[in-house]
């Protein structure tokens, strides 16, 4: 099976593709196959990660030179599952998913519809019939109500400098199945956080609420796919939903050593087997990211911002 996977970058801000590549690594009888949109993603030079890279142009309105360059990248590498980690990606395979299958690239991907109810910044009718409300309170002291699923701007944390934070920040990883049925989430309390979000300690919690809240948005929108939903508390206990992506997070390899595998669980329901709803796991894991240096020669670089390749059998 020839897995391709996005979301490369991770710098101050990851994307999830390196997580998703630890958590298949070694796992199934996979190759797995790097696509990159510059030669600037830090995690495509982490060689024992991956066999190929490749670049692509990034989807945008000319649709033609992206789904050339994967129709290339198919008939190189034979591809057969493509697992996006970039949040504008979504739309754009979401538009092109018969393409994708007409070149046997398989995907599990939300629904357009899905994605509407999600994204358009208030719920639908048929979101509002079922939502599930929460307090909000405002700046003057008042408190507003305010639906599932509800977006804001995420909090900006400086992971450098100590400030005194009212309200904690959670996040929910999770994946549903083609039948809208919640595979498995993990929930984790956010420690330490970048100034733009990324996560870069965690610690995993059995939180009743949140688990509530993923099944509720997963029956609510019909979701297929990963999603990331990204949550507060404040000093009352108080949760509010701040963002909901697309998406695994960031953390994910995390989540699959602490005994929850979604991107393994994504693939085998890709390939059509049935994937029994994965058990909670242990609270009280503890991640902490950190940086390291990945030598490589420049070599690497040039060739591949020469021709868009690079190979590491």
């Amino acid at each position: 099976m020839i897995i391709a996977v996005t979301g490369l970058n991770t710098a101050s801000e990851p994307a999830a593709g390196y997580g998703v590549l630890k958590s298949l690594k070694g796992c199934g009888d996979h190759d797995l196959v790097g696509l990159a949109y510059e030669p600037l993603e830090t995690c495509m030079y982490q060689s024992d990660l991956m066999k190929r890279v490749y670049l692509l142009p990034f989807p945008g309105r000319d649709s033609g030179e992206y789904l050339k360059r994967l129709s290339q990248i198919k008939s190189n590498t034979g591809m057969d599952i493509l697992i996006p980690n970039q949040h504008r990606e979504i739309p754009f395979l979401i538009d092109h998913v018969s393409a994708l299958d007409g070149m046997g690239i398989k995907t599990l991907l939300p629904q357009k519809q899905s994605m509407r109810d999600i994204f358009k910044g208030e719920p639908s009718d048929r979101l509002k019939e079922r939502a599930v409300s929460f307090s909000l309170p405002s700046t003057e002291g008042s408190t507003d109500r305010i639906s599932i699923p509800s977006l804001g701007k995420s909090p900006v944390q400086n992971a450098n400098v100590f400030r005194n934070i009212k309200e904690d920040e959670f996040a929910i990883g999770l994946l549903a199945d083609r039948n809208h049925q919640m595979t498995g989430s993990i929930s984790i309390k956010k420690l330490l956080t970048t100034p733009g979000g990324s996560t870069w300690m965690g610690l995993t919690i059995d939180d009743e609420e949140f688990n509530n809240v993923a099944e509720e948005i997963v029956a609510k929108t019909g979701w297929t796919g990963p999603m990331t939903i990204n949550m507060t508390r404040n000093e009352r206990g108080i949760p509010c939903i701040r963002s909901v992506l697309p998406l695994f997070p960031d953390w994910i390899n995390f989540a699959a050593t602490a005994g929850m595998n979604l991107p393994a669980a994504l693939v085998d329901i890709i390939q059509g087997e049935y994937v029994p709803p994965v058990s909670r796991i242990i609270p009280g894991k503890l991640f902490v990211r950190m940086s390291i240096d990945v030598i490589t020669d420049i070599d690497r670089f040039g060739i591949f911002s020469l021709t868009g390749e690079l190979t590491y059998d």
